[in-house]
């Protein structure tokens, strides 16, 4: 019996060890179990970290892509800022050279419609005194022409008392002659 005890008792150590066993490899089983869930768990996180940094790095790329044009186009907007900087002072200085043109135009405007004023009025004066003049002349040649009417009266009374002078004369000398002389030598 004792050895039958023995036997069991080694019997109940063997399977006990065995059981012990079988629960280390079952535990093992388990942690192994859990350590591939864990890493298939981490594999799958970085996984999705991987693509998150794919797509991030998409994203940037696309920004970087998007960044770059607009700097183009705030290049070329600058570009273009300049030029119109450059016209609007060119317009601008041309519309001070022209308001000084206006000026100048507007200021020997004035000063010839003053010399006209002058002008007209002196042409006014002038037209008085032309008018006064055309008076005077028609007046004095009027005066003239009646003097030149006298005067040929005169000449022609004159001519004509000039005529009957010398016949008077004439007849005077004769008669004295002949009073001289008795048979009119």
């Amino acid at each position: 019996m004792k050895s039958r005890n023995n036997d069991e008792i080694e019997l109940e150590e063997a399977l006990a060890r065995e059981k012990e066993n079988l629960e280390k490899l079952l535990l093992e089983c388990y942690e192994q179990d859990k350590s591939h869930l864990q890493a298939k768990a981490l594999e799958q996180m970085h996984q999705g970290n991987l693509h998150l940094w794919k797509e991030t790095e998409y994203v940037h790329a696309i920004e970087r892509e998007r960044l770059e044009r607009v700097k183009c186009e705030h290049e070329l907007v600058k570009g273009h800022v300049e030029v119109y900087k450059r016209d609007v002072y060119a317009m601008r200085e041309e519309r001070d050279n022209a308001l000084k043109l206006v000026h100048e135009i507007t200021t020997k405007h004035e000063n010839m419609c003053s010399k006209a004023k002058e002008f007209e009025s002196r042409y006014k004066v002038e037209l008085i005194l032309t008018k006064a003049l055309i008076e005077e002349k028609q007046e004095i040649t009027t005066k003239h022409e009646k003097m030149c009417l006298k005067a040929e009266r005169f000449e022609s009374k004159y001519e004509g008392e000039l005529v009957l002078t010398k016949a008077l004369m004439k007849e005077n000398k004769r008669s004295q002659q002949s009073k001289r002389s008795p048979l009119g030598y």
